[in-house]
């Protein structure tokens, strides 16, 4: 079924990938993203939580997304946090950004104004932007 035409149920528990499982390939989502593993891929949701041992290599998409770990690409989304345990080497692209001391990144950040970042219509192109820009 594509990105497009799947709804996520309101107040649904997030899709987790547990600390002792390792993901390689892209990750798609309707709904919210835990990540406590490792994964080598791409990651398009609304809402992406990193955990502080959790390791991606790979373009995140995201309305939300709020970093503890280790990001090897680069994070496009409206609002991200940083936390004091996260490690990012990769461009940031957002809209409203929080970074706590003793935060690391490796990269540029941009800010962006305007539309979602994945409504409807962007939600399957998504994955092409990232790698456009």
């Amino acid at each position: 079924m594509s990105m497009d035409k799947r709804v996520a149920p309101e107040n649904t528990v997030p899709s987790l990938i547990g600390e002792d499982l390792s993901v390689i390939g892209d990750i798609e989502s309707a709904g919210a993203i835990q990540i406590d593993g490792a994964v080598e891929g791409d990651i398009q949701c609304p809402v992406l939580t990193i955990g502080p041992k959790a390791s991606v290599r790979g373009a995140i998409v995201a309305e939300i997304a709020r970093i503890a770990g280790s990001v090897q690409g680069r994070i496009r989304a409206g609002q991200v946090e940083l936390a004091k345990s996260a490690e990012v080497l990769g461009d940031i692209v957002h809209e409203s950004l929080s970074i706590e001391a003793g935060a690391f990144v490796d990269g540029s950040f941009k800010r962006l104004q305007g539309a979602p970042l994945l409504t409807e219509q962007k939600r399957s192109s998504a994955h092409l932007a990232v790698a456009g820009e």
